[in-house]
């Protein structure tokens, strides 16, 4: 079964010398998710191969905004 989820994140500021910009996550990870091992592991897949490869350099941050699950 494949399920479709949209992944919502946003670069943000403005290019320059000292600053190549950031990437915000707003809930990466979705609450029921967290209790599912193979549902983490797909997410945290998805984060090193996607997330990752939008950053303009390799010291662009990245921010999350989710909840506590714990």
């Amino acid at each position: 079964m494949v399920t479709r989820a949209q992944i919502t994140c946003v670069r943000g500021g403005f290019i320059t010398e000292d600053y190549s910009g950031h990437i915000l996550c707003d809930d990466f990870n979705k609450m029921d998710d967290l209790f599912s091992k193979a549902k983490r592991d797909k997410a945290n897949r998805v984060l090193v191969t996607t997330v990752r490869s939008r950053r303009a350099c390799t010291q662009t941050p990245v921010i999350f905004v989710q909840q506590r699950g714990h």
